[in-house]
């Protein structure tokens, strides 16, 4: 299964409406939008990166001894700052790496795709585009 830059943005704001979301299933997602694509998973994690960033649905951070820590950094940096961190283990992190953390605006979206998925199970996840005006070509 591949998934549309949208339809991987609306599986990672409904997972992270549940728990802090890891570094590798920010990839995973990329790896999915590759195979539909034919893009690089390099532009794939920065597109995804910088759709959620921009349109406040997501934050980047780290878990510590006391939770989630948002980076302070600007978003930009982040983006730079995550794919370091792709590169540095080798794309692959298992559990290792930053953490994505739903914000106010990105748990209300994904209860809106939660509730278009349980109105037509088998139909698409994606009420409309979630964030098709960012990112590089969109």
């Amino acid at each position: 299964m591949s998934m549309s830059h949208d339809e991987a943005i609306a599986s990672m704001l409904i997972e992270g409406a549940d728990d802090w979301v890891p570094l590798q299933s920010l990839i995973w997602h990329g790896t999915e939008v590759v195979e539909r694509t034919g893009v690089s998973l390099e532009t794939a994690v920065t597109d995804l990166l910088v759709a959620v960033g921009s349109a406040g649905l997501m934050r980047v951070g780290e878990l510590t001894n006391t939770g989630f820590e948002l980076w302070p950094e600007a978003p930009d940096y982040n983006v730079s700052r995550v794919l370091e961190e792709c590169r540095h283990f080798d794309w692959s992190p298992l559990g290792d790496g930053c953490w994505l953390a739903n914000t106010t605006e990105g748990n209300r979206l994904a209860a809106e795709y939660l509730a278009v998925e349980r109105q037509h199970p088998s139909g698409p996840s994606v009420p409309g585009p979630a964030c098709s005006d960012q990112g590089p070509g969109r």
